[in-house]
C-alpha cells in the first residue's frame, strides 16, 4: 500500500512549508499570481470556492502546469 507521507504532493508541500491560499476575484490576474509563486520558487496554490470563478480558474492554473493545484 501506497504511504500518504511518499506522496509527491505531500512531499512537495512539506518541503515548501506554505501553502498559498487564494480566493479569485478576477480571471486576467491568475498569470501574474502564477508567475509570482514560481519566481518565488512557491509552485502550488489553493483556490478557495468563495467565488463563481474558483473552478474556471483551477482549470486555467491546472492546464498550464506551472502550478501544483
Amino acid at each position: 500500500m501506497f504511504e500518504m507521507k511518499q506522496h509527491p504532493v505531500y512531499l512537495e508541500m512539506k518541503e515548501k512549508r506554505l501553502l498559498p491560499l487564494y480566493t479569485v476575484t478576477q480571471l486576467d490576474l491568475l498569470p501574474l499570481v502564477e508567475k509570482i509563486l514560481v519566481d518565488n520558487q512557491l509552485p502550488l496554490i489553493e483556490v478557495t470556492f468563495r467565488s463563481e470563478l474558483a473552478v474556471e480558474a483551477i482549470k486555467i492554473l491546472a492546464k498550464s502546469g506551472k502550478l501544483l493545484v
